[in-house]
């Protein structure tokens, strides 16, 4: 068999598609399920928020000498959907799907990257399992900006098998980071229910406390996902009714 080197990859797919059949299907397949991009959804500032409304916020601030960090649930989602300026990371921990990565995580990222801004999306149940990472965060000085969606719950695993053990014990999220704080660190904390809520804190986050570790708890209902997820835990559902194999 004959082997070529040095081949520019341009050079052969121009090539390449000489040799092929034109074939629109696959293209005239997208555009039958293809659902554009929608005008930004309006809603009243006062009226309760929605995990839409807020990620199109989260989509404004974003910047260059920035990290986007998602954890485990629908982040996942949501901030798949965004937009990255030139030079802002994004990381995710899709492998093992582990709940809770992302606060160990943005500490770890603040720490190895200190000329970028973390930006943190983390689930409640997440937050509950390691919340102690905020308190390392202050002892160096860190400047994340940390979103904590309080929803009651493990929200993805409601839509795959709903139950009570889906339901964990609501915190006081800013209380709990103000306790840690303890006087000690540079820290600064807020409570939103609504648009206007979270408008004032992500200027303030960007402005004033620019140079201090942000903590915005965000409060939404229990049920308030994104499609994407319905679909995906549509999948692992079945997956997991299925009969045990008898072999």
């Amino acid at each position: 068999m004959p082997v070529f080197w040095r081949v520019p990859l341009k050079n052969f797919l121009e090539k390449l598609a000489k040799r092929l059949d034109h074939n629109t299907s696959a293209y005239e397949n997208y555009q039958r399920i293809c659902v554009p991009e929608a005008l930004p959804l309006q809603s009243d500032p006062s009226e309760d928020l929605k995990t839409n409304i807020m990620f199109g916020h989260i989509q404004k601030m974003l910047l260059g000498d920035m990290i986007l960090l998602a954890d485990a649930g629908d982040a996942w989602f949501q901030c798949q959907k965004l937009k990255l300026p030139e030079g802002c990371g994004y990381e995710t921990q899709l492998l093992y799907a582990s709940i809770g990565w992302s606060i160990g995580a943005t500490l770890g990222f603040a720490q190895a990257e200190p000329d970028k801004r973390v930006i943190a999306v983390i689930g409640d149940g997440s937050f509950q399992m390691a919340p102690q990472e905020v308190s390392t965060m202050l002892r160096w000085g860190h400047n994340s900006i940390i979103f904590l969606i309080n929803n009651g719950g493990y929200t993805i695993e409601v839509e795959i098998h709903d139950g009570p053990y889906n339901v964990i014990k609501n915190w006081s999220y800013a209380g709990l980071v103000n306790t840690i704080q303890n006087g000690e660190g540079n820290c600064w904390t807020t409570k939103v229910r609504c648009e206007k809520e979270l408008i004032a804190a992500i200027e303030t986050a960007m402005g004033d406390k620019k140079n201090c570790l942000c903590f915005i708890e965000v409060i939404v209902h229990r049920d308030d996902t994104s499609k994407e997820l319905l679909q995906f835990v549509c999948r692992l559902a079945a997956g997991n009714s299925r009969p045990p194999n008898s072999r």
